[in-house]
């Protein structure tokens, strides 16, 4: 690397973490081994375990900004944090790469930041291209939006929101197990002041938390799930639930369960967070395919994006 280019470098990565100085001496929210592992996550869809913290924090220095730095780990790990994960920034990551992919493809992959950018520029110069992932992406944007910026402005998303999902994994009372991860997709965009908060297409996980078969007994079959979250456009994670107002429309859902429609009750977990599936005397069957629809557990900030043609 020339002389040039390393102090055009050190500029960059100066500039970038002088606008970040706000969390200079704070910790972040997660753990600091917390916080590396979901910076891994996000950026290579895997994490480094064998490295120390040390190695794995410059690692993430250098793929995002294009060299280390130095200072308290606490401070390296919080802008490391802030770059990923800021929420409504226009200089957020996930929502700049998220507005390339929305422009190019109408649609918002779940694939690691890494593979995203690779998957853009194959899609815009031929192939992956060099540089540090900060830098890559600017020059998508500039070459993609008028004076390389977009229209993205903070919404507030409330309370109840409905979303429409369906469910990609089968649920059975009789084969469920606590802990099983349950897939679902996102089926029509959430729009709020004509801005996309959750485009369709979106993915989310859930996890099984009860499981209760039927008996001969005539103990109901039931299946509680917690859908936990959904990632906005921005990055952010929006946290969503059941709700009886919005579960009571699911009722009348084709649902291919042995009791039929009339046996099948969807309801709010007395502590609000959980989807019970419940069939009176039946074991739950819930085929992959089902739709349902749940709520955001908000208010909530998002960065929403305008009109992108």
């Amino acid at each position: 690397m020339g002389i040039r280019r390393k102090l055009t470098v050190c500029i960059l990565t100066v500039a970038l973490i002088c606008t970040l100085v706000p969390l200079v001496g704070l910790a972040t929210e997660k753990a600091p081994l917390a916080a590396i592992i979901a910076a891994e996550m996000a950026l290579y869809g895997e994490t480094a375990p064998t490295l120390s913290i040390v190695k794995r924090v410059e690692q993430l220095e250098v793929d995002l900004m294009g060299m280390a730095s130095s200072g308290p780990l606490v401070d390296r790990i919080a802008v490391i944090t802030e770059i990923l994960e800021r929420v409504g920034s226009g200089t957020s990551i996930h929502l700049r790469v998220s507005a390339l992919e929305w422009y190019s493809t109408r649609r918002i992959s779940a694939d690691s930041l890494e593979a995203r950018v690779a998957n853009l520029e194959t899609l815009y110069l031929g192939g992956p291209q060099g540089d540090s992932l900060i830098r890559r992406i600017d020059r998508l944007v500039k070459m993609t939006f008028p004076q390389g910026k977009f229209d993205v402005a903070l919404v507030k998303v409330p309370d109840g929101t409905t979303l429409k999902i369906k469910i990609l994994t089968e649920l059975n009372s009789e084969s469920s197990q606590v802990d099983d991860p349950v897939h679902f997709v996102l089926l029509e965009d959430l729009k709020m002041s004509n801005r996309l908060i959750i485009p369709a297409g979106t993915e989310g996980t859930g996890t099984v938390k009860v499981v209760s078969r039927a008996t001969q007994l005539g103990l109901d079959g039931k299946v509680e799930v917690d859908f936990g979250s959904i990632r906005a456009i921005d990055g952010s994670m929006v946290p969503i639930k059941p709700n009886p107002e919005a579960f009571s429309k699911n009722k009348s859902l084709p649902l291919a369960i042995g009791a039929g429609a009339a046996g099948f009750f969807v309801l709010g977990s007395p502590i609000g967070l959980l989807a019970s599936f419940l069939v009176k005397g039946q074991n739950v069957n819930i085929p992959y395919g089902t739709e349902v629809q749940i709520q955001v557990r908000g208010p909530i900030p998002v960065g929403g994006l305008g009109n992108v043609r």
